[in-house]
């Protein structure tokens, strides 16, 4: 798991921020930003796949409900599969 290797959700957000060109304070926080949804999508995606993290801690730091997490959790793997986003490429 990335979190024994020093990541957590601040840094995988540094990095998918840049990769969609967002500030990464900016998913860290809610709303409903056309530009911000696709990359927090991906963001929750791989913070509770790749870090573990539950959805609920999740929804807390982000200030989302916890189905919300799940359904961005949801929509980030199908971008992921679409785009073909690895997180080891952009690490």
């Amino acid at each position: 798991m990335l979190r024994s290797r020093g990541y957590d959700v601040e840094k995988i957000a540094i990095q998918v921020g840049n990769l969609f060109g967002i500030e990464a304070n900016d998913l860290l926080k809610p709303g409903k930003c056309k530009a911000v949804v696709p990359a927090r999508s991906v963001l929750c995606y791989w913070a509770i796949t790749e870090l573990g993290e539950s959805a609920t801690s999740l929804a807390k730091r982000i200030g989302i409900t916890q189905p919300a997490v799940s359904i961005s959790v949801q929509r980030g793997e199908k971008i992921i599969r679409e785009k073909k986003l690895f997180l080891e490429s952009i690490l």
